[in-house]
């Protein structure tokens, strides 16, 4: 099983630091040693100095000191015989040098006072430095330092990782139960964990609105497709007792649900492709004045049965780049709907003009108009206000103008009052 990341991090943690205690100990130790050294080495030559003067000045060994603060003065001759002071029983034997030299458990200094004597002065280690209790020391509280340090770490490291721990607990959670609704919501904590946890949260929701849609949209097909469908049997098993000329009726009632259920399927399927982002805008360049003229003159027809008036207010042009044939079938829901629901002698105006940066094609109709409750709900799959009234319509058709609009980076907005009629409110990018 590997090393989790929470141990990786405390063990790189703690290697790290002890790498880095044990340098800085190096480093001081030596450094220490070198200052205690130059200040040792002064005070020596000091002590030489002194030596050195008191030899001249008095004119014989017998006025220099065997010892000064601790430094131990041997004169010698030539020959290595020891004229004056003592060696110490465990000093080693130790060649001629100038430069502070260590040996053994002392440090030493050697010089000339004439041509036939020299001076060796030796200082003891314990008396010159605190290396060895400084490394003693650094022994001691090394691991120490490093535990302590390996634990603070790891407490760091699991409270920043805390917040992980909730969004693995939330997506077992969710997995065991099911429940989209469950959510991390954590609002304190790091930076990167708060960011992780909005983004694990946004997009549960999203899951979570797009299991909705789909059981939503399954629900209402199996609704939608189960009136046609057993209309259809109906309508096949009366067939089978009529004779030849009722059978013709019998058939075109047939051959009637069969094309809305095919009308509805096929919008049906082109929902589910926008849902997926499978339908590619095929952008050109277009003239919205001149869709919504062509659009209006097709309605001119079944506007006339009943007596509906039809008016456009436009401004010389309105130059747009987007599909046209979707955008065509965006006019085409919107007026459709208009005449559909518009009152016998009344009007429905279109009209185009451009405000705040966007192009805005407005489209008014003085119909039966829309309750403020559902007012909300006129672009939802299958919303019909109200199906007997409306038994030629799927109620798909604003939902599929919705997705238009959104396809070409705009909106739709409804208003409407119940009995005076709707205004919808196209909004395109200029």
């Amino acid at each position: 099983m590997a090393m989790s990341i929470k141990k990786r991090i405390v063990l790189w943690y703690a290697l790290w630091m002890l790498l880095i205690l044990v340098l800085s100990s190096v480093i001081l130790v030596f450094a220490y040693d070198y200052a205690i050294g130059n200040e040792l080495r002064s005070e020596m030559l000091e002590v030489f100095d002194d030596v050195y003067d008191t030899y001249y000045e008095r004119g014989g060994l017998g006025g220099i000191p065997t010892r000064d603060d601790g430094v131990i003065i041997v004169v010698r001759d030539n020959d290595g015989s020891v004229l004056r002071g003592r060696v110490p029983f465990d000093f080693p034997l130790s060649r001629y040098s100038e430069s502070l030299v260590s040996s053994g458990n002392y440090y030493y200094l050697d010089g000339r006072i004439s041509e036939d004597l020299t001076l060796r002065l030796i200082v003891p280690k314990e008396l010159s430095n605190q290396s060895t209790f400084s490394i003693a020391l650094i022994l001691v509280f090394l691991p120490l330092i490093v535990v302590l340090s390996s634990v603070g770490g790891y407490l760091i490291v699991r409270k920043a990782f805390k917040p992980l721990y909730s969004v693995v607990s939330t997506s077992r959670m969710i997995a065991e139960s099911g429940d989209l609704s469950n959510r991390v919501g954590l609002s304190d904590g790091s930076e990167e964990m708060v960011m992780l946890s909005s983004a694990f949260d946004d997009m549960i929701r999203k899951l979570e609105v797009s299991f909705e849609r789909e059981r939503q949209f399954a629900d209402d097909v199996s609704h939608e497709l189960r009136t046609p469908l057993a209309a259809l049997i109906s309508e096949t098993e009366y067939a089978k007792t009529l004779d030849k000329s009722g059978m013709e009726n019998a058939l075109e009632k047939m051959s009637a649900i069969e094309r809305r259920l095919s009308r509805l399927c096929s919008q049906l399927l082109e929902l589910s492709r926008a849902d997926r982002d499978k339908i590619v805008l095929e952008k050109e360049s277009v003239d919205l004045k001149e869709l919504v003229e062509a659009t209006l003159l097709s309605f001119k027809e079944e506007a006339g049965k009943k007596n509906i008036t039809l008016s456009l207010s436009v401004v010389d042009e309105a130059p747009f780049s987007g599909d046209r044939d979707q955008l065509t079938r965006l006019f085409i829901n919107l007026i459709s709907n208009a005449i559909r629901y518009g009152r016998e002698g009344g009007h429905v105006d279109v009209y185009i003009g451009c405000d705040e940066g966007h192009w805005m094609v407005r489209v008014e109709d003085d119909g039966i108009g829309i309750g403020k409750e559902n007012i909300g709900k006129v672009f939802d799959r299958f919303f019909q206000e109200d199906r007997a009234r409306n038994s030629k319509g799927l109620g798909l058709g604003l939902s599929i103008s919705k997705w238009i609009a959104e396809a070409h980076g705009g909106r739709i907005e409804a208003k409407s009052e119940k009995g005076k009629g709707s205004t919808f409110t196209l909004f395109l990018p200029a």
